[in-house]
């Protein structure tokens, strides 16, 4: 015959297993989505700096287009003008992708690569008849800043990789 007390501790058992149970799979389900959180950022900022290679890239493609379209045979090429100023506007869509990306390091350096290439924009715009050595150390400012991007791009994708 089953007593009261018997009841009661099976009760107790099986509720507190349920409990324990419980308290387990929060805890197991709650590490499983933090860890997938994780990874879903950590991919995230792979694709953000990935972008911003291809926007810095494509913004330099067309900068150097522009620059050899304004400097070519014709001079005062209008088509210059518009390359040179769309290769800004790309360098600052990939400035906004950097300041999301959490590279702060690259973030400020991209922009000063864009107030660079601004800076030969306005130059080129505003004077028809351009010195050649306030253009070339226009185009040295620019310079000195693309060759810091490349660095600063792998050391953030690489502090990416690390943190996985």
């Amino acid at each position: 015959m089953v007593t009261t007390l018997e009841i009661i501790d099976s009760a107790i058992k099986i509720g507190l297993g349920a409990i324990i149970s419980g308290i387990t799979m929060f805890v197991v389900t709650n590490k499983n989505q933090r860890h997938e959180l994780f990874k879903m950022a950590r991919d995230d900022r792979k694709n953000l700096l990935r972008e911003i290679s291809s926007k810095l890239e494509e913004a330099s493609a067309a900068l150097n287009r522009g620059i050899h379209s304004y400097s070519g045979i014709n001079g005062d090429n209008p088509d210059g003008l518009k390359l040179i100023l769309e290769s800004y506007i790309t360098i600052n869509q990939a400035k906004a992708i950097a300041s999301l990306s959490g590279a702060n390091k690259l973030f400020k350096e991209v922009e000063i690569y864009s107030n660079s290439v601004l800076d030969l924009y306005l130059y080129t715009r505003d004077n028809r008849d351009l010195d050649s050595d306030k253009a070339n150390d226009l185009v040295l400012k620019m310079n000195t800043s693309w060759e810091k991007m490349h660095p600063l791009l792998a050391e953030a994708y690489e502090a990416v990789v690390k943190s996985a």
